[in-house]
């Protein structure tokens, strides 16, 4: 059982393109000259607009509120139970 990983390098040429004969193994991932052109990518560069940080601060700022309204409504709930389960006093 060969549990070794596997090495993907795209940038080892001389092992890719040299002879099964030369007893040279090639990496896994690699293949021929006209491969290595098809590997470059042009990435396009970071938006510099401010809105997608806005839209991402409203979102937080949304969750929170909501986190706080929860906690507000739990805790008011557990001071109901607290003051009921005193002794002398009534439910409200």
């Amino acid at each position: 059982l060969n549990l070794l990983p596997i090495v993907l390098a795209q940038t080892s040429a001389s092992l890719a393109l040299s002879p099964p004969e030369s007893g040279a193994t090639p990496l896994a991932g690699t293949q021929g000259q006209g491969a290595w052109a098809e590997l470059r990518r042009e990435w396009p560069g970071p938006s510099l607009d401010s809105d997608q940080n806005r839209g991402y601060a409203l979102q937080w700022f949304s969750f929170s509120a909501i986190a706080l309204i929860a906690i507000l409504f739990v805790a008011r709930n557990m001071l109901r139970r607290a003051r009921q389960d005193e002794p002398g006093k009534e439910a409200l």
